[in-house]
């Protein structure tokens, strides 16, 4: 996402389950954006029900860094991270390790992103829309303290 993305832009957040602590508490990793933004125009990002996970991520990133609006319809909602074990008698074993926020700290996970607009809204209304955009701050205790007040769990 450098491509899109400013250096130093989040791509997304992930929420750790941190059960060495504590079974209950989790903590916070902020993915950073790799490179400098080499592409500059006002984009459109197109979604739809079967968008999920790394389209979903890459979707709320362009979105709450202010440098894509969303078209279409709301995307599937795959935000989790899960480790697949196999057991000895044969079975299987599903943890989930870890979730994914956007950098706006919007919960994917069964709920998805809702777009701006139902249809390509035409470059002038989404370059409008991008304008009245605010990227969030980029403050870890905040973050964290919005997700627990938030009620937001693994």
């Amino acid at each position: 996402t450098g491509l899109f993305s400013g250096g130093g832009s989040r791509i997304a957040t992930v929420q750790v389950a941190a059960a060495r602590t504590s079974p209950t508490s989790t903590r916070l990793k902020s993915i950073p954006a790799a490179s400098t933004r080499s592409v500059t125009e006002p984009l459109v990002v197109l979604v739809n029900g079967r968008s999920a996970s790394a389209s979903e991520i890459l979707t709320g990133a362009l979105r709450d860094n202010c440098r894509a609006t969303v078209a279409g319809s709301r995307t599937y909602g795959k935000g989790l991270i899960q480790s697949v074990y196999e057991l000895s008698d044969g079975s299987g074993l599903v943890l989930t390790v870890g979730k994914y926020v956007t950098p706006g700290l919007h919960d994917i996970d069964r709920q998805g992103i809702q777009p701006d607009f139902a249809m390509f809204p035409g470059f002038a209304k989404a370059e409008e829309e991008l304008g009245a955009c605010k990227v969030p701050a980029n403050d870890a205790k905040k973050n964290i303290t919005d997700l627990v007040e938030r009620g937001s769990k693994l």
